[in-house]
């Protein structure tokens, strides 16, 4: 299980702060995001923090990582995954196999140890998306928008307001965070903001 957060609109320090603290008990081990002209990873949950905080994007997206494979203290292995301009965090599983075997297996190069390069090398292919043997909830950015898609195994919810949105893995996070009020999601769509 891992925590992800994607976020378009006015930048609200303490709405992100209790965002980011409410979706720690999600993930542990490693923690990042990403906007358009910037990505941090760290092992730190506070340095995270701080840094997001303090740079204060209009977009971006999050991931706070519960490691189940792949060594989270090798920064390369820890999302957001970033490739052209688009940034990708997810929670889910498309394969737990070695780099080499997923490499094998679905005829493809990818730079590290993460099964999210799979997802994010296939975003557009619905045949891929709708595999019921994967495990997908995920929120991505290209600089301009924000998007967000998944399949009935994996939670993700969005809160949308005039001014923001918010997408969080859980109900439960974002009512934590305040955010009660016009919380949805549907599998099998892909939203865009």
């Amino acid at each position: 299980m891992c925590s992800v957060i994607g976020y378009k609109g006015k930048f609200d320090k303490e709405l992100v702060g209790n965002l980011l603290d409410e979706s720690r008990i999600r993930g542990i081990h490693a923690f990042g995001w990403s906007s358009d002209d910037y990505t941090f990873k760290s092992c730190n949950y506070d340095k995270f923090k701080k840094s997001l905080l303090d740079y204060r994007p209009e977009l971006f997206v999050a991931h706070l990582r519960y490691s189940t494979s792949g060594d989270y203290r090798k920064k390369e292995n820890n999302q957001p995954l970033v490739k052209n301009k688009t940034s990708l965090v997810f929670n889910g599983v498309i394969s737990q196999l070695t780099k080499s075997e997923m490499e094998d297996s679905f005829h493809t190069s990818i730079p590290s140890y993460n099964d999210g390069w799979l997802l994010l090398d296939n975003l557009e292919d619905y045949e891929f998306l709708n595999d019921t043997r994967f495990t997908i909830a995920t929120t991505y950015h290209d600089g301009n928008k924000l998007y967000a898609y998944r399949n009935t195994k994996r939670p993700l919810y969005y809160h949308s307001n005039s001014n923001r949105v918010v997408v969080a893995s859980t109900k439960d996070i974002l009512k934590r965070t305040g955010l009660n009020k016009n919380i949805l999601t549907k599998p099998y769509r892909k939203y865009e903001w």
